[in-house]
This record gives structure tokens, sequence and C-alpha cells, in this order.
């Protein structure tokens, strides 16, 4: 069990040390350690285990750079059921203690993600066009099981069997948690600037030039004279230039199919290449192209289709970006 916890917490801390999504195996031989071993070789294991699980709890909060709600960040409370001086006793607890308190934290974040993603209209499977984890996991069961559904409380894991810590299920889990992490960072949920006021919302409207009906694909936001423009998430800038009636313009690709743009600037500050990080500038304030007055035109572009930019612009109220965050 104990060699176990050190194989798959040096996988899992590949995703962290590169920065990177990597996937993880889910299958593992389970090694067990042997009758013979010393009480000095079971302490040496021990200790090795629990310092890389404090590496990933830490880990857990560095990877992601952004705050959905205030994480607990208290040390993990020790066992006092347990009054053994054995120091392989008080090390299993001290181990078993942490991996509690990661499975607490992995299975609250995912909630929460998930949470935030459906509140703005959007979900997992539709952001990658596959299947969630809980429907992999309803559909890869092939055992025959059954009962009435009662939801888990994150304070039933304290009662799980301690195996079930280190289960593929678990690998899934933390698997899902990465992604759902990567596509709230690279989502465009933030503002692209510090506007006034809304001076013309998506969707049907009289055309300001002839008074037709027509089609607004995005959101024209008022800010003040020579505003800076800034990328509302990262990602690679695919166009900076004039466009039409945009005028000068410039499109960002975030991934996952989502694009934004930026219309009517004054002045364009990247060029196509760019990678931008969330909060740069791109451009500033201006009334380049078909437009009436200083503004920009911003549009969010699912899959190349108009999307309303309202629903993110609300959500960018109830989430916090950081890139350097004290543990």
């Amino acid at each position: 069990m104990a060699a176990t916890v050190i194989i798959l917490l040096a996988a899992l801390w590949v995703p962290f040390s590169a920065g990177k999504l990597i996937a993880i195996n889910n299958t593992h031989k389970r090694v067990v350690s042997k009758p013979g071993d010393s009480v000095e070789q079971r302490v040496e294991v021990l200790q090795n285990d629990i310092m890389l699980l404090e590496e990933y709890l830490k880990a857990l909060h560095k990877y992601d750079n952004f705050e959905l709600n205030k994480v607990k960040k208290n040390s993990v409370t020790a066992r006092k059921d347990d009054d053994s001086t054995d120091d392989v006793s008080q090390l299993e607890n001290k181990r078993d203690d942490i991996m509690i308190e990661l499975k607490k934290r992995t299975l609250a974040r995912i909630v929460t993600i998930d949470g935030f993603l459906k509140s703005a209209g959007l979900n997992y499977t539709k952001i990658t066009g596959k299947q969630d984890l809980f429907a992999r996991m309803q559909q890869g069961s092939s055992v025959a099981e059954g009962g009435p559904f009662i939801p888990a409380t994150i304070d039933d894991i304290v009662n799980m069997e301690q195996d079930n810590y280190l289960s593929a299920e678990f690998i899934d889990e933390m698997n899902y948690l990465f992604e759902l992490q990567k596509i709230v960072n690279n989502l465009p949920f933030s503002n692209p600037v510090a506007y006034n006021k809304v001076s013309s919302p998506f969707g049907v409207r009289h055309d300001p030039f002839n008074g037709r009906l027509s089609m607004h694909a995005g959101m024209d936001l008022q800010g003040n004279n020579g505003s800076y423009i800034v990328a509302t998430g990262p990602g690679k800038v695919t166009y900076s230039g004039v466009k039409g009636a945009y005028g000068l313009m410039v499109e960002v690709n975030h991934g996952y199919g989502f694009t934004t743009r930026y219309g009517h600037l004054r002045g364009s500050l990247v060029k196509p290449g760019d990678y931008v990080s969330r909060g740069q500038v791109v451009g500033v304030q201006g009334c380049s192209g078909r437009c009436t007055g200083d503004h920009v035109h911003y549009e969010v572009r699912v899959n190349d289709v108009p999307s309303n930019p309202l629903p993110y612009l609300i959500k960018a109220n109830e989430i916090q970006y950081y890139y350097a965050k004290k543990l």
C-alpha cells in the first residue's frame, strides 16, 4: 500500500510540475510491503509518502490561477484517536489524513467548477464534446448493482475504506479536475474594458444608421476616452487588422472552439501569432469602421457562432484570477 502511494503520487505530480494537463493511466499494480520489512524501512517509505502528499496538496492550489470561493487552507488535523507512540502507526495515520484531505478537496473543487460552468450555460460535455466523469463512470459500470440513491456528502469520505483513496476512480477524478481547471483558465471569463455602460446589447436591435431591425452579434461596451482593451482570456491572436464594418479588429483564439473579437479599435498592440495572457492589453478603444462613437464591439464566438457575451461578463464578477498566490 505504501509503495503504491509513492508510485501514484509520482505520476500525479507530472501535470503540476510541467504545468500542463497529462492523462494518467488508470491501471496500476498494487504493491504490498514485504512482511519482513524492518521498522526503519517502513518509516522511510511512509515519510516519503507524506512528503509527496504534502507537496501535492500545495500543487492543488498552485496549478490553477483562479478562485471561485474561499478555500480553507488549514493544515491537516492529526488524529487524536490513537494514543500509540509507535512511529509507524503515527506516520500511517498522518498519511491517511492527508489522503482524506486530498479526496475532499478534489471532490469539492469538481462540484464548485461544475456548478460555475453550468450557471454560465456551459458544461464539460458541451465544451469538450466528451462525456463528463459521472456519465463515464455510469456507462462503465457492468456490475449488477442497485438500491436507493442517497447523495454522498464530503464528510462521508472519511468513513470510506483506505484502499478506495488510491482507486482508479480517484485518479479519474483528479484528471477530470485538471481539465476542468484548464477550461476555466482558458475561457473568456473577464471584462475587456473597465466600461461605464453597455451602449448596445447582443441580439436583435434597430440599426444605428438606417433604423432597420438587424442582428447584433456582440455587445458594445463604452469605456472612458482612450481606454485600453484587454484580452478576456489567454490565447493566440489569429487576426489583427482592418476587417470591414469591424474597423480595426483583434481576434483571439482561446481553445475549445472559443474565440473573442474586439472591434472598432483606434490602435492594435498585438499581431497575428502573438500569445496573450488574460488582462493583457490588445488595443485602444476607438471608432474605426461602422460606428457612431467611441466604444469596443466585443464578441464571444463558440465554433465561430456568435454567443451572447453577457453570461461571461456576469460570471467575470464571480471569479477572481491570480498569478502569484502565497500558500
